[in-house]
């Protein structure tokens, strides 16, 4: 069975966070050749090869990234040397719930996160049948 890729995300995995820092005549590379930022999104920050943090960016991914980078009184600035993101390329205005429904998933599927919010999901039980079943 194909499994079709999603066709309203891009993906950056694993960018250092030093592309906040490099510019060319004043003016920050990143922002100027990398369209995705500027898109809305779901973000991760990691140290090293452990993931600290997931967020959301409703306007574009940069704004969001380079506070995190830059503001040395933003929450996470000291914690992190790399980040991923998925920009979202979909048809504008049906960005915020499908969003917020991805950084859910991924701060469920990843309890070592730093986030503050826990996302509520139904749990689902294993069966007593299947606990008793050798």
């Amino acid at each position: 069975m194909l499994i079709e890729p999603t066709r309203d995300f891009e993906i950056i995995r694993m960018w250092p966070r030093a592309m906040f820092q490099k510019k060319e005549n004043g003016r920050l590379l990143i922002k100027q050749f990398v369209r995705q930022l500027e898109l809305p999104g779901v973000y991760m920050l990691y140290r090293g090869d452990n993931l600290y943090y997931i967020g959301k960016a409703t306007k574009d991914l940069f704004g969001r990234l380079h506070s995190h980078a830059n503001k040395s009184t933003d929450t996470y600035y000291a914690h992190w040397d790399h980040f991923s993101a998925f920009a979202f390329t979909g048809t504008p205005g049906t960005s915020k719930a499908k969003l917020t429904e991805i950084e859910a998933i991924l701060i469920a599927a990843m309890p070592t996160s730093k986030n503050r919010s826990t996302p509520r999901f139904k749990a689902v039980r294993i069966p007593k049948q299947l606990l008793k079943a050798r």
